[in-house]
């Protein structure tokens, strides 16, 4: 069975995250917006606030859940695209940084507001 690549499984897991987002009457606003070295999965709005969303994956738990391996360095990148995103799209919400914690085996989504 050929192995999976690694940003398939990425890709997945947002198209996952997306789905969850919509239910729960968000609107997607970008997918995978680019600002320097900094990537973020999803830009979302429920119409109160702008939501900058890194999606986790991971196949099990066996190393530590999803949500733990958003590191400092990657909310600051976060932090600083989201500006830039509400910036330069003259956005007048307030701003929130969320995480979608995906774990495969356990069949199991987890969405933080505010994480950080």
């Amino acid at each position: 069975m050929p192995k999976i690549k690694n940003t398939e499984r990425g890709k997945a897991g947002e198209a996952l995250a997306e789905a969850y987002l919509k239910e729960h009457g968000m609107t997607i606003l970008c997918m995978n917006y680019r600002h320097q070295r900094a990537e973020v999965d999803i830009i979302a709005s429920d119409g109160h606030e702008l939501m900058i969303v890194e999606v986790k994956l991971r196949q099990n738990n066996l190393f530590g859940f999803p949500e733990e391996f958003v590191s400092k360095q990657k909310e600051n990148l976060l932090k600083l695209a989201g500006y830039s995103y509400k910036e330069a799209n003259a956005i007048l919400l307030p701003i929130r940084f969320d995480v979608i914690s995906i774990s495969v085996e356990e069949k199991e989504i987890k969405y933080y507001k505010d994480a950080f």
